[in-house]
């Protein structure tokens, strides 16, 4: 699987950036949303833990499906986020798996870029 990563500043603190993802994951319809756990990985667990660290995805209208992990490190005046698209291109998903039953990384970039618009 792929991934195509966004990294971001936002000026504003946790609780409303926690707000916006919110509202955001209810406007792109994620179906899942489920808090990241490395505790059963300790090779994929980041330096530093993020004060939200989030997987979520959600279907497509017509083949395929969408996921983002997303990472929120609070500072003293603004939030680092972090929001990786995940997914494989069409020949790869339909190799592998069918376009249906498989990650989008074109969706989830599209996704990506719109949760991105609602925490400015």
């Amino acid at each position: 699987m792929k991934t195509d990563e966004l990294e971001l500043t936002i000026a504003k603190p946790l609780d409303d950036v926690r707000a916006a993802l919110q509202k955001a994951l209810q406007r792109v319809k994620a179906k899942s949303i489920e808090t990241l756990d490395f505790d059963n990985d300790p090779l994929a667990a980041p330096t530093e833990p993020a004060d939200i660290q989030l997987v979520a995805s959600g279907q497509g209208l017509v083949g395929g499906a969408w996921g983002l992990q997303i990472f929120v490190v609070a500072g003293d005046a603004d939030c680092d986020v972090l929001l990786v698209a995940l997914g494989d291109d069409a020949l790869t998903r339909i190799v592998k798996s069918g376009l249906r039953y498989s990650y989008s990384l074109g969706k989830s970039i599209l996704i990506r870029n719109t949760i991105a618009t609602y925490l400015h």
